[in-house]
């Protein structure tokens, strides 16, 4: 049993098997065991996941991947009077090993993802959500899963990729660090806004500056400061397109000390996230 304040829309897939949910909650909990992978991704607000007995808060810009069989506990509740929206993607098995089979992936791949939130900007998950989250319905459904499979595709093998550059020996140690990096970049996009410091950004991730800063460098091939000011200068260029800020008050929201610091780095340097993988 579980309690529902909100609407859900379903989009049964066709050609696959498996459906997209379209959420729009006050107030969600319920605890289930699903023979089937999801991918959940909020649009706008925080869902919780208790995956297993740990906890995940996602928040829009981000996603998690559960696994067939795992326990997990939903639990969204809204703080404001506006809803939690987002997307929930259940498929099976069998139908989601056929697709990757098709791209001589392993499902295997996926254990890299599962069970951590990940920042989709970055990521070639990134577009694919804003085009998702922008027109979902019966007929785009299908098409909506194959940009999806690709996204994690591409996503996944990036990522494994990348492992050996943590320098660790064990794969699991690797994988863990990975997690560690990523705890860390979440961080980041939630807190760009503020003065914040590498010595913050390691701590988030529960490792030494030093370790922390020549990983992350060796991973994303860029320092934790450079990826910070990435973050700010994509934040800030998507405000200057809105006119209802000025210069001055971009500077402001984006971490920037002034708006002639922001206009020298949005002049040297690039901006786009979406192609940081």
């Amino acid at each position: 049993m579980g309690i529902q304040n909100g609407n859900i829309t379903t989009f049964k897939l066709s050609r696959f098997d498996g459906v997209i949910n379209q959420s729009n909650l006050i107030s969600y909990q319920k605890h289930s065991r699903p023979s089937v992978f999801s991918l959940k991704c909020p649009k706008k607000g925080t869902e919780e996941y208790i995956i297993d007995g740990v906890s995940h808060k996602v928040q829009e810009g981000q996603v998690i991947i559960t696994r067939p069989r795992q326990s997990i506990q939903t639990i969204i509740r809204s703080d404001k009077e506006e809803p939690v929206t987002g997307i929930c993607l259940y498929i099976s098995e069998d139908e989601l090993k056929s697709t990757f089979d098709k791209h001589r992936m392993a499902i295997d791949f996926l254990d890299i993802l599962a069970g951590t939130p990940i920042q989709t900007q970055g990521t070639p998950l990134h577009e694919t959500l804003v085009r998702l989250f922008s027109s979902l319905d019966d007929a785009s459904a299908n098409n909506a899963f194959l940009s999806l499979s690709e996204a994690l595709l591409k996503t996944s093998a990036s990522i494994s990729a990348r492992l050996p550059s943590t320098n660790a020996r064990k794969g699991q140690t690797q994988l863990e660090l990975w997690r560690q990096l990523e705890t860390a970049r979440i961080y980041i996009h939630k807190n760009y806004q503020a003065p914040i410091k590498v010595v913050d950004m390691a701590k988030a991730a529960h490792l030494s500056v030093h370790h922390f800063s020549r990983t992350f460098s060796a991973f994303y091939a860029m320092t934790p400061k450079g990826y910070l000011n990435l973050v700010r200068r994509s934040a800030a260029k998507e405000l200057l397109s809105n006119s209802k800020y000025s210069p001055e008050q971009v500077a402001l929201l984006c971490g920037f000390d002034s708006k002639y610091y922001m206009n020298k780095c949005l002049s040297s340097h690039p901006s786009r996230i979406s192609t940081f993988f």
